[in-house]
C-alpha cells in the first residue's frame, strides 16, 4: 500500500518497492498489476543489505515482520540480497528522489559500509527498530549533509524524513 500512496503522491515517478517475503511479494505484485504494466512500479524479490549474495529470512505470523535472520533459522527462506550501491546499478538508477527503508531491524545493515548512494538522493524516510540503530544511521546521514525534518503533527514514532541540505 505504501508503494501506491507514494506514487498517488508522484505520479510521474517510478517506484522501485523491493520486498524479500515470497508471500508479500506476491500481495504487491497482484496490488500493483497495472502499475506494473505502466512500468511505473519495478517490483523486486529481494533484500537490501551490506553486500551482495543470499540472505536467510526470519518469517513471523505477522507478514509485515519478516526479517532477515543473522543466524540460521528453522524453516528459513533464502532470498537474493544486494548493497544499495549494487542494487542501483543493476537498475541503472542514478538519482532517487526519495528512498523509504522500513526493513525491521536491518536498516543499519546498509548504512554499515558505503554510503556513496546517498550522494544521489535527496530524501530518506526510515523507520527506526532501535535507539542503538537511529543513532548510528542518523549519524551516517548528517555526514552526508541530511537533515531530520520533524513531523508537526506526529509525536512518538519511529518514522523519521531526512532530507538534504542543498
Amino acid at each position: 500500500f505504501a508503494t501506491l500512496y507514494f506514487l498517488n503522491k508522484m505520479p510521474g515517478a517510478t517506484i522501485y518497492s523491493i520486498e524479500p517475503d515470497a508471500d508479500n511479494f506476491s500481495f504487491l505484485e497482484k496490488n500493483v498489476q497495472t502499475e506494473i504494466g505502466k512500468g511505473q512500479i519495478i517490483p523486486v524479490l529481494a533484500a537490501l543489505t551490506d553486500k551482495d549474495g543470499y540472505v536467510n529470512l526470519k518469517r513471523s505470523v505477522l507478514k509485515y515482520n519478516t526479517a532477515i535472520a543473522k543466524e540460521s533459522v528453522f524453516n528459513e527462506k533464502k532470498v537474493i540480497a544486494y548493497n544499495v550501491e549494487s542494487f542501483f546499478k543493476k537498475y541503472f538508477i542514478k538519482k532517487t528522489d526519495l528512498f523509504k527503508i522500513d526493513i525491521e531491524g536491518s536498516e543499519e545493515n546498509i548504512f554499515k559500509d558505503d554510503i556513496s548512494w546517498l550522494q544521489n538522493t535527496a530524501n530518506v524516510i526510515i523507520e527506526f527498530h532501535s535507539e542503538r540503530i537511529r543513532k548510528m544511521c542518523q549519524g551516517k546521514l548528517e555526514s552526508q549533509m541530511f537533515t531530520y525534518v520533524p513531523h508537526p503533527n506526529r509525536k512518538n514514532t519511529e518514522v523519521f524524513l531526512f532530507t538534504k541540505n542543498v
